[in-house]
């Protein structure tokens, strides 16, 4: 998770410092659609941590059926 708050961290970061370029060279920039590079750069760290969040997913109904057991 440390990484993955991390890499949205940076995310931010790189969100920040696009739409100071943008702002820049906001008149006739060759930047047309930042908005279309940071949603598909979201989706592409989406698809990179799916698998551990998948996997954290079924370590969590474990513990719960584990946990509805000790009951």
């Amino acid at each position: 998770m440390k990484d993955l708050k991390a890499s949205l961290i940076k995310f931010n970061s790189i969100t920040e410092k696009l739409n100071s370029v943008v702002k820049k060279f906001d008149n006739d920039s060759k930047i047309s659609n930042v908005e279309e590079i940071l949603l598909k750069e979201n989706q592409n760290l989406k698809h990179k941590y799916a698998n551990t969040l998948n996997k954290l997913e079924k370590i969590l109904v474990k513990i719960n059926k584990l946990e509805k057991k000790g009951k």
